[in-house]
């Protein structure tokens, strides 16, 4: 229920501020009260109308502001709240632990308490038939798959839990597509360098050191300068 509010409280707000901007809505808040109230003082006191308009915009924009800084919180919590959930005192110190791991597409349970841990610079092959939820439970460590049960943690931190930015989880985490995914307007190397320059922000000779290192860790410095159709599908 908490994850399920975290996530949705943040679009309602938004959708609430746009209804207030593009509807009437303003009209249900006493904003024509407010305009009537303010037209009678101007009247009395002989000041300028743009006075109301002035008054108007200061309560909309409060109540705007009040909104959106409220979703903005729920979106990305103060670092006092983040909440990082460590592994219990005596359990093994894994790189990625997956606990109790259930996944459901519709009726069909796909994980079913799937649990096990991989160490750190261990590695590990998944092995079974096809559609037997190898792939989903990949997805799972970057949330590219949300869970319905259970805990997915890397390095002892909840994947899932409150706080974590995902977008700076997934660049911790190297995921290869069974479809590659590659950029088919750029070389090898660039598709690499890419990630680097723009997420990494490295600079761009540090980022094709880098990169020429990874070819050539797996024998393929040679190919750094093909493009994604000149390569076979082991070399993709």
């Amino acid at each position: 229920m908490p994850q399920a509010l975290h996530n949705m409280l943040p679009s309602m707000v938004s959708k609430f501020v746009s209804t207030i901007k593009e509807t009437s809505l303003g009209y249900v808040i006493s904003a024509n009260e407010l305009t009537f109230a303010a037209s009678q003082v101007n009247n009395q006191l002989m000041t300028q109308p743009f006075e109301v308009d002035g008054l108007l915009a200061l309560t909309y924009f409060v109540l705007c502001f009040a909104l959106t800084s409220a979703a903005r919180w729920l979106e990305q919590p103060h670092h006092r709240r983040a909440a990082r959930a460590r592994l219990p005192a005596g359990m093994s110190a894994a790189m990625i632990r997956f606990a109790s791991v259930e996944k459901w597409f519709g009726p069909h349970q796909v994980l079913a308490g799937v649990s096990g841990e991989v160490a750190r610079g261990e590695v590990l092959t998944l092995l079974g038939p096809s559609g037997s939820g190898k792939s989903t439970l990949i997805r799972t460590v970057t949330r590219l798959e949300a869970i319905q049960a259970g805990r997915v943690l890397i390095d002892g931190m909840d994947v899932a839990g409150r706080g974590v930015d995902v977008n700076q989880l997934r660049q911790r985490v190297g995921f290869v597509f069974q479809a590659f995914n590659l950029f088919p307007h750029l070389t090898a190397l660039g598709n690499i360098t890419l990630g680097l320059e723009r997420l990494r922000k490295l600079p761009k000779a540090a980022s094709k050191e880098r990169a020429m290192a990874e070819l050539a860790r797996v024998g393929l410095a040679n190919k750094a300068d093909a493009m994604p159709a000149r390569l076979s599908g082991g070399e993709r």
